[in-house]
């Protein structure tokens, strides 16, 4: 497309185009920097003049321009024409321009392009021709009116030949973007804040419910050691019930048996006796040796008898040993019933656990989502911390690129008015052209700068918000990573080497990298060195068996031993009262394990901080 333009300059210059052609040229040019709402399957270019040179001159561009096309021509006779025809490009002669207010008023919000030519009221022009002061054709845009009819307009559009105004509002729109993303990154921080104290405010919670939870715990334990104590006394007391129950059954088992015997011992006396004293009548004669023989029967009852008291006496300790057996039998049914009275307060306690229990896993959850919401932040705070470098990197550049641009417009202003006064010597057109190339250069330098600063972000932004695995040489990533974070270094006075003996083309997450190595960095910079101190970082890259070993060291303050095991703890920072969250090294951790199924430690070393990190040197031969 604009190769039309380069084989029509030299043409140019000899002053044997026509001016119309040119114009027509640029037109077809302008269809490929502009876009409309819509996708157009054909572009409707309407003319409204009485000029039949620039007429024929757009019907030949529209044959001769195909790639830009196709294009569809139309001329008209009168303003009104404009309501009821379908047009994409309306191109109005100079003859016509005191119609301008009417054709803008038809217009509207139509996405239309207004072509026009000398018109000097800004209002009414969308791209308007004009002649320069060496009487070459440029043109202006009003980016306002292409924006308010519906109009996307491409930065390059300068390139074809428009004026130094609409280069100096392209850079102005590139400060304010820069300037919304500052805004972006102060509310991003808010919120950090924010979040910050709801989990602090949770934390606090979560420690007075664990305080409830230990209490009632110990409760818990006491209650079991008690009911242990007296599961234990009672099994020993039922233990010796039995015992004594078995005795007391054997021994009134032996009383009946006696009893028994004596029972039938007196019935057979008392027969005895009943026969003795019929026999007193009968036998007079043996009265006294029935007397003597009733004497010791006598006698021998008398034993008996005190016999029997005796097993009465053994009777009743029976009956004692029976009460004592039925009151350790109430005292086991009381016992029972403490049993389950301790069961039904212990069920309880175990209802009361589990809802502790459940409300400890939703704060839990809660707590993790609100982390995974802060490592999401912290992400976007250190994107953040870049795209503000970059952005006072880049104004210091395209600044000296301004002024030298603006000192060139200068000098040349004053060669050219020399030159028509016939005033303009040798000498001063030799430092003037000295003073061109100068300027050139200066520009040239810093516009270099400005892209690479621009290219090096770029690429490192991207790959963050992507995350997605591709194949890179990894010290060059490392080298524009280090070039992103140039302005927190150089205010530092940092100095950052990165030592390779080869050359790495590595497959891998390239956005996880520049995380990790970005966040350290910061973290050097924050924790490790001194206010106004000079300091360096060393970066050293080797390979062992498929694997990429990084070095990374400071010469800081280092960090104490004994806080080695809890570095890559979550939330936890010596330096929270100048605001850090505690998640730089936590997220350089979980990304290095999870994300590069690779490890990070810290070494000991004798002054600094000595981090190595080692990951697969690709990952997709590593999953398998």
């Amino acid at each position: 497309m604009i190769s039309l333009l380069f084989l029509l300059m030299p043409a140019m210059a000899e002053k044997t185009v026509e001016e119309t052609k040119l114009k027509s040229a640029f037109i077809g040019q302008f269809s490929q920097f502009i876009s409309w709402p819509t996708p157009l399957k054909h572009i409707d270019i309407a003319y409204l003049g009485d000029d039949d040179a620039y007429w024929q001159s757009l019907n030949d561009m529209a044959l001769n321009i195909k790639q830009a096309g196709p294009f569809k021509l139309s001329r008209l006779s009168n303003p009104a024409e404009v309501s009821n025809t379908k047009i994409d490009i309306l191109v109005v002669d100079k003859s016509r321009n005191e119609l301008l207010p009417q054709l803008q008023a038809s217009i509207e919000k139509r996405p239309i392009l207004l072509i026009t030519e000398n018109v000097t009221d800004n209002k009414l022009i969308g791209i308007n021709f004009f002649k320069t002061v060496n009487q070459t054709l440029s043109f202006k845009l009003n980016r306002y009116n292409l924006l308010y009819q519906g109009l996307k307009i491409d930065k390059n559009i300068v390139l074809l030949g428009g004026s130094e105004i609409d280069v100096a509002n392209m850079v102005k729109e590139m400060s304010f973007k820069l300037s919304e993303s500052s805004q972006l990154i102060d509310k991003l921080n808010e919120r950090i804040n924010s979040q910050n104290k709801n989990i602090a405010e949770k934390q606090l919670v979560i420690n007075q419910k664990q305080l409830e939870i230990n209490e009632k715990n110990s409760e818990y334990q006491k209650l079991i050691k008690n009911f242990k104590q007296v599961e234990e006394k009672y099994q020993s007391a039922l233990a010796q019930l039995e015992i004594d129950l078995n005795n007391s059954q054997q021994a009134l088992d032996k009383n009946t048996l006696a009893l028994e015997e004596q029972q039938t011992a007196l019935t057979k006396i008392a027969s005895d006796k009943t026969a003795l004293n019929l026999q007193v009548k009968n036998n007079q004669q043996r009265i006294q040796e029935q007397l003597n023989t009733l004497k010791s029967l006598e006698g021998q009852l008398s034993d008996k008898e005190k016999a029997l008291v005796t097993k009465e006496q053994q009777v009743q300790t029976t009956t004692h040993n029976l009460m004592l057996s039925l009151l350790g039998l109430l005292a086991f049914a009381i016992l029972a019933i403490s049993l389950w009275y301790f069961n039904k307060k212990k069920h309880t306690l175990n209802q009361i656990l589990a809802s502790h229990n459940q409300e400890l896993e939703e704060v839990n959850l809660a707590l993790v989502s609100t982390q995974k919401q802060l490592v999401e932040s912290e992400k976007m705070a250190s994107l953040g911390g870049i795209v503000t470098g970059v952005a006072h990197e880049v104004n210091t550049p395209l600044g000296s690129a301004i002024t030298a641009t603006s000192h060139l417009s200068e000098i040349t202003t004053d060669l050219l008015a020399d030159f028509k006064d016939q005033k303009l010597s040798s000498r001063k057109f030799d430092q003037v052209l000295n003073e061109q190339i100068e300027a050139t250069n200066i520009v040239f330098k810093n516009l270099c700068r400005a892209a690479e600063l621009i290219k090096s972000f770029k690429q490192v932004s991207v790959d963050q918000v992507s995350e997605m695995a591709r194949e890179f040489e990894i010290v060059e990533y490392l080298n524009e990573v280090v070039i992103s974070l140039r302005h927190q270094i150089k205010r530092q006075n940092i100095e950052v080497e990165i030592i390779c003996d080869s050359t790495f083309v590595v497959y891998n997450y390239p956005g996880v990298i520049s995380q990790i190595f970005t966040n350290l960095i910061i973290n050097s910079i924050t924790h490790g060195f001194k206010a106004d101190v000079a300091g360096k970082i060393t970066i050293t890259i080797s390979e062992y068996q498929q694997q990429i070993h990084i070095d990374y060291l400071d010469n800081g303050i280092g960090i104490d031993s004994a806080l080695g095991d809890k570095i890559f703890d979550p939330f936890f920072t010596t330096n929270r009262h100048a605001g850090s969250t505690g998640l730089g090294l936590s997220i350089c951790y979980n990304l290095t394990s999870q994300k590069l199924k690779g490890s990070i430690q810290l070494l000991e070393c004798d002054s600094g901080a000595h981090f190595q990190v080692q990951f697969p040197k690709r990952l997709d031969t590593a999953s398998k």
